[in-house]
């Protein structure tokens, strides 16, 4: 039995057919297309214009090293410079100052943004809703170059722009009070170290005027002194006197041990007494220094056109998010009602 060659359909042919069928189902569902298109632009229009607008204010900056300035003044060498910024540890370091509850707290407390973001605060779950909404309209990021981007949205342009600022300059206080009181801790132990430090010193000195009170001043030297005295007296056949050289020696000998330990212990009260000193001196600048944590590049101004929402762009993905969805929506019916007529499914 002879089979019988179907012609090859050609490919130019067969991809005409396709787009030919695409036109058809176009123009067959062009009706229900164009009112679905149409009903989801006129919704969207309706909903972009209930939409509150917001303004965007922008504060950019570099973070500033919290160094110590009590050594950059106190110190010969100096590790640190006071005037290097745009480290990228030091700016992740203030974005999380940023988002800290210290600042969220004041600035809501501020601005009444319970009031002013039209939240309940005795409702359950206000806590939540206040800190997601913040976060939605008070953001940070470090940029390429280093520096910190704060970004704030408000329906009103003079209040994102004063929050906006205010976040900087509260961002620079709680910086101080955590660098001051760090440095008051400090302050504070260096001070008791110190006073400690002289009631030891106090005991030492004391213990010395002891032993001088018993003839020893300088254990070392006049143990040196005497000895010479003694081998001079007995070369010279002097006996008697080498014998009251010989008693001083031995008296001598009682307390070298304990003189020669305060001596040491009181050398090494002085070198530490210097230590606390600067110290002291060092932390008492610190405790009191106002360093700036962020280097303003851009403070923040009143925006006079909006940023949110781009209405246009809201119509139309809308309207083609219709469009797609109610082609797939066609296709797919088309589809089913073909295989249900050739009796392939059935429902």
């Amino acid at each position: 039995m002879t089979e019988k060659n179907t012609p090859a359909q050609n490919p130019e042919e067969s991809g005409y057919f396709q787009s030919f069928n695409l036109v058809v189902f176009f123009y067959k569902w062009r009706w229900p297309i164009l009112i679905i298109s149409a009903l989801s632009g006129v919704a969207s229009v309706i909903a972009a214009f209930t939409i509150q607008e917001k303004y965007k204010s922008t504060v950019e900056f570099f973070a500033v090293p919290q160094v110590s300035l009590g050594s950059q003044i106190t110190e010969e060498v100096i590790n640190d410079d006071i005037l290097e910024f745009g480290d990228k540890d030091v700016a992740e370091q203030m974005l999380q100052l940023l988002n800290s509850e210290q600042i969220r707290t004041a600035i809501i407390t501020k601005y009444n943004l319970w009031k002013h973001y039209d939240i309940e605060q005795d409702e359950p779950g206000a806590n939540t809703v206040m800190g997601e909404t913040y976060d939605e309209n008070i953001s940070a990021r470090l940029t390429k170059y280093t520096s910190v981007s704060l970004q704030v949205f408000d329906h009103s342009p003079d209040t994102a722009a004063m929050i906006a600022n205010d976040v900087v300059a509260y961002l620079d206080t709680v910086s101080a009070r955590l660098r001051n009181g760090m440095a008051e801790k400090a302050y504070s132990y260096a001070v008791a170290g110190y006073e400690s430090l002289q009631r030891e010193k106090l005991g030492i000195e004391n213990g010395l005027n002891d032993l001088r009170d018993k003839g020893v001043y300088d254990y070392t030297t006049q143990l040196e002194g005497i000895n010479e005295q003694y081998a001079t007296a007995i070369n010279e056949g002097r006996s008697k006197q080498a014998e009251i050289l010989n008693q001083r020696m031995r008296e001598l000998s009682e307390f070298g041990v304990q003189f020669i330990s305060l001596e040491r212990t009181l050398e090494n009260i002085i070198d530490r007494e210097d230590r606390f000193k600067k110290n002291i001196e060092r932390f008492g600048i610190d405790m009191n220094s106002q360093i700036s944590a962020s280097q303003i590049v851009n403070s923040a101004s009143i925006s006079d056109k909006k940023a949110y929402p781009v209405r246009w762009l809201i119509c139309v993905m809308s309207v083609l998010s219709a469009f797609v969805f109610s082609v797939i929506v066609l296709l797919l019916w088309e589809n089913i009602s073909a295989l249900r007529a050739q009796g392939k499914i059935e429902f």
